[in-house]
């Protein structure tokens, strides 16, 4: 039960931290007005706040590419890898389309899709491999 709390409670922060960064960061940095030795986040940005969910996720994504290269018949990881991706090339996509062109958007946007295409095409190749060794183990032609 633990975890289906902890992923509904992932999912709601990062569709509010997606949709409302600054209110976030508002949000967090609301109780210096009752702790005032503290320092609020700065308005607008608190780039070095995301950057470590965003190492965190990296880092989260290079586990899962290693687990993957250890059980490369185990698609669980990948899926899990592209959905990740898919998320992220969405995103990005949104904000390249419907806030600022940005170059970066849409670097990210190609580089993430490029990895996504990958992603799929390895697991329509393990669904393929597991197709044929059912085939074979019930003694059908390959």
């Amino acid at each position: 039960m633990a975890f289906w709390f902890l992923g509904i409670f992932y999912i709601v922060a990062s569709l509010f931290a997606f949709f409302f960064p600054n209110e976030l960061c508002f949000a967090l940095s609301y109780g210096v007005r009752f702790f005032p030795s503290f320092i609020p986040l700065p308005d607008g940005g608190a780039d070095k706040f995301w950057s470590i969910f965003a190492a965190a996720g990296a880092m989260l994504l290079a586990s899962l590419s290693f687990l993957s290269a250890t059980q490369p018949k185990n698609t669980t990881y990948t899926l899990i890898h592209l959905f990740a991706k898919i998320i992220v090339v969405a995103g990005f996509l949104h904000l390249y389309l419907d806030e600022k062109q940005y170059l970066a958007y849409l670097l990210v946007t190609l580089i993430e899709s490029a990895i996504a295409i990958f992603l799929t095409v390895h697991l329509l190749m393990t669904a393929a491999w597991h197709a044929q060794t059912k085939l074979r183990a019930r003694g059908g032609s390959t």
